[in-house]
């Protein structure tokens, strides 16, 4: 990293949020960036939206669900909007400035590469124009009212996803998007929802400005999408939230009840077909009903003389924690009772197969132990043996590998900050050697930045010389469907995918959620989450 950025941080006040002093923590520990912390201490002369009374109640109203929200539920996590002071004594370089003027003949002065605002000042365009890459901000939601009540929308108007986004500011003209990533949106509760959106905000400005060392000048090329609209009347939403803040707290209520008499159980279900299922229709697989008091998730399959080995995550509900187990089952359906082949201090999952020069492994999801182990087969398909940790003081799961020209490719969710879910960002890394530990960072990571169709589904098929990558789709909760994508582009350089289906659980009022399909030769596994009676 040859060029040095200069990157100023504009704030006006002394405390700032949490994700605030995480992203200026972040940018100050980088090499590859010097730090200016700039200052406002002038009062604020211009806001975001004309003051109103219907505003003012809005602002009361998103108060009042943040205190009952406390009150309401525990354990949401770190809190991103906790504000606190800023260490001075850590800041390499400070500039306070004292009116308008002085900002635009520093701005002006100071030959910056990129300003991020955390402030509420508002800027004049030759503010705007004066660094080189321009004035950043973090934006939630699509329109104004987003922005100041954030996740209010999202949560009781019920969208699909929370946009998380970063804006090159434009002045009077629409922002330009630099970097946008969707949430999954937690339909009771506001403050859990706006911390797992809002964790992203200091990994999406660190990874923009590393961008900028690309020769082709990566930002210049996404200031092509223009952040969108929608109803922006306050009053309009005002009427709205009178009428849907009740209600979406009587459908928690009446969601806690319902658990009384029914609960949700992953359980698995299977088809044979003498040509492999490619046109992903799950409506005609039968069910295998695990008893009541466990789950049987995240099903891979290897078939082994006349017999499809299947291998399961496994967990008991009043242990809370997963472990690997493996059974069989024949051409004519008939299958074993899951025994226990893998089990740790742990949580364990997701046991992805893979053959290499004549030995077959096994990647199971380790992501509470913070690692991504393999293990190696030394008795089918019982014994198996800790191999090595791949990595280490990592959080990922779901960790898919393919072999493809000659590397291997490895496909896993990460998270950078621990408010953020597991279900936003995929990322890309490679190796010569299945049995290593290094593993090169694909320059595109994350490839995907939304809940929708990031975390894998199962193994990476070929058919037909083209391959095929499942992944979840939690768009309104997890497990809400699967996705399959075409992988157009995989090199050390390029990723690209393009979606081929969707499937959603819409066949059995009784199915709830599906995240994972396998399979091998005439044999096709999902799991699905049922809805079934506790008496």
């Amino acid at each position: 990293m040859s060029k040095r950025f200069k990157v100023g941080v504009i704030i006006d006040d002394n405390k700032i949020s949490n994700w605030k002093h995480t992203t200026i923590n972040k940018l100050q520990n980088q090499d590859f960036i010097k730090l200016n912390l700039i200052h406002l201490k002038f009062k604020k002369q211009k806001k975001l939206i004309d003051f109103s009374p219907t505003l003012f109640l809005i602002k009361l109203l998103y108060k009042i669900v943040q205190r009952i929200e406390s009150k309401l539920f525990s354990e949401i996590g770190p809190n991103a909007f906790f504000k606190s002071e800023i260490d001075k004594t850590s800041i390499e370089n400070e500039v306070s400035l004292n009116n308008s003027k002085n900002v635009a003949k520093h701005l002006k002065s100071s030959n910056y590469d990129v300003l991020i605002n955390f402030s509420t000042h508002k800027f004049n365009k030759k503010c705007i124009n004066a660094p080189k890459y321009g004035i950043w901000e973090i934006f939630s939601g699509n329109n104004t009212l987003s922005n100041l009540y954030i996740g209010f929308q999202e949560v009781f108007l019920k969208r699909p996803t929370h946009r998380i986004s970063l804006q090159k500011l434009k002045g009077q003209k629409l922002n330009k998007v630099l970097y946008q990533s969707y949430s999954q949106v937690n339909k009771f509760n506001l403050l859990r929802n706006n911390n797992q959106a809002f964790w992203k905000s200091p990994e999406i400005i660190l990874r923009t400005i590393k961008n900028l060392q690309d020769p082709h000048d990566i930002v210049e090329q996404q200031y092509t999408t223009k952040s969108p609209t929608i109803d922006n009347s306050p009053i309009i939403f005002f009427f709205k939230l009178i009428f849907l803040l009740p209600f979406n707290y009587f459908q928690y209520f009446i969601s806690k009840i319902k658990k009384r008499f029914v609960f949700d159980q992953w359980i698995l279900m299977y088809q044979f077909s003498e040509s492999p299922n490619h046109n992903f229709s799950f409506n005609t697989f039968k069910k295998i009903l695990p008893p009541k008091d466990r789950l049987w998730a995240d099903p891979f399959v290897i078939s082994r003389e006349g017999k499809y080995h299947i291998f399961i995550e496994e967990l008991l509900f009043k242990e809370g924690k997963g472990f690997i187990s493996h059974f069989t089952i024949d051409e004519k359906g008939n299958y074993t009772i899951p025994e226990k082949i893998i089990e740790n201090d742990y949580h364990m999952s997701y046991p992805l197969l893979i053959e290499d020069n004549g030995s077959l492994y096994m990647l199971p999801e380790t992501n509470q132990n913070k690692t991504i182990e393999i293990y190696k087969c030394i008795d089918f398909p019982h014994k198996w043996k800790l191999e090595m940790n791949l990595m280490e003081d990592i959080e990922a799961v779901d960790t898919t590998i393919y072999y493809k020209d000659n590397k291997y490719w490895m496909f896993t969710n990460i998270r950078k900050n621990e408010g953020i879910a597991f279900e936003d960002e995929l990322y890309i890394f490679s190796s010569d050697k299945l049995l290593s530990k290094d593993w090169v960072l694909h320059p595109q990571s994350p490839v995907v930045s939304d809940v929708t169709k990031s975390r894998p589904a199962g193994k990476i098929f070929k058919k037909n010389n083209t391959l095929y990558r499942p992944s979840q789709n939690s768009k309104y909760h997890y497990g809400y469907g699967l996705n399959i994508f075409e992988i157009v582009k995989l090199n050390e350089e390029e990723y690209e995918e393009k979606l081929i289906t969707s499937v959603i659980p819409d066949w059995d009022k009784e199915i709830v959620s599906i995240h994972t399909f396998n399979q091998d030769i005439e044999f096709s596994i999902i799991d699905a989450e049922a809805r079934r009676k506790r008496h």
